[in-house]
């Protein structure tokens, strides 16, 4: 398939799938990373694309939009992201395992059991991202001493002197 080919057939599929009205975010993020991916710097400022690649920083529907827009720069195929668990889908995990808030707001890295409710009830939960979501998983999966070498390194990597 050629590149336009690729293009054309990824903007149809994400033009489709954001007029289903799930995750249309998203999707909007991820035409947008499309566009920029296939037109290059002719599409958009070095402003606008640093704004996109941050937003998924902000949280809730940037944050969406950011994971969309990067999906879309790599020209993904859109079938290929990770769904993202609802709600039930991760309380029924904690339950699963038998994980306390708190011990999984320490898996998250989150400052406390507080925030670990926010993923998991309430009139308006949030949607966990696939990051926090592989967190959860790895610690349920990797022995102790495997999380910790991955720990010394996120902490050895932080210090580049």
């Amino acid at each position: 398939m050629s590149r336009t080919s690729k293009f054309e057939t990824l903007l149809l599929r994400a033009d489709k799938e954001k007029s289903h009205g799930d995750k249309t975010y998203y999707w909007t993020g991820y035409i947008r990373g499309i566009r920029r991916a296939y037109h290059g710097e002719k599409f958009g400022t070095e402003q606008e694309h640093q704004q996109w690649l941050s937003a998924i920083d902000r949280g809730g529907q940037y944050q969406e939009r950011g994971e969309g827009y990067i999906a879309g720069l790599a020209a993904m195929d859109a079938s290929d992201r990770p769904e993202t668990p609802s709600a039930e889908a991760v309380h029924a995990f904690l339950q699963k395992h038998g994980i306390t808030g708190s011990q999984a707001a320490r898996m998250l890295y989150l400052s406390d059991s507080r925030q670990v409710r926010k993923y998991t009830g309430g009139a308006n939960p949030r949607q966990m991202d696939g990051a926090r979501w592989f967190a959860l998983h790895a610690h349920v999966l990797l022995s102790p001493d495997q999380i910790a070498e991955i720990e010394a390194a996120m902490e050895s990597d932080l210090n580049t002197e």
